[in-house]
């Protein structure tokens, strides 16, 4: 960005443009957002939960998952190096694995510490 055009924006001006930058992104990242052709009782993949600290694996339904507090944000949930935000977002992201063939998906949990400090 040129100098006169950053100055014209200043602090505010960067901010938003920022923070439209990556919400563009993440919209062009996202599988099947909102556009899930599936409701959660058609779903017949699996979903394994692999708990970081234990290293204990489970099974979970989505009813287990959806009570899931998903606005804790000390707890992090991952598939496939994405950071699965909310329940809408798992279902989204169950709908695009099943309708590649997918029979399971594995979600790991881990506190966020463990995953911002290379745990």
């Amino acid at each position: 960005m040129a100098g006169a055009e950053h100055k014209k924006l200043g602090k505010k001006g960067s901010q938003d443009s920022i923070a439209a930058y990556f919400k563009e992104m993440e919209e062009l990242l996202k599988p099947l957002s909102e556009k899930s052709t599936k409701a959660k009782d058609e779903l017949t993949i699996s979903l394994e939960v692999i708990d970081a600290e234990s290293g204990k694996v489970r099974p979970c339904s989505l009813d287990e998952a959806k009570s899931w507090d998903w606005e804790y944000y000390h707890t992090m949930r991952i598939i496939n190096d994405r950071q699965v935000k909310s329940f809408d977002h798992l279902i989204d992201v169950l709908c695009h694995k099943e309708s590649k063939g997918y029979k399971e998906v594995i979600l790991y949990e881990f506190p966020r510490f463990m995953f911002l400090s290379g745990g």
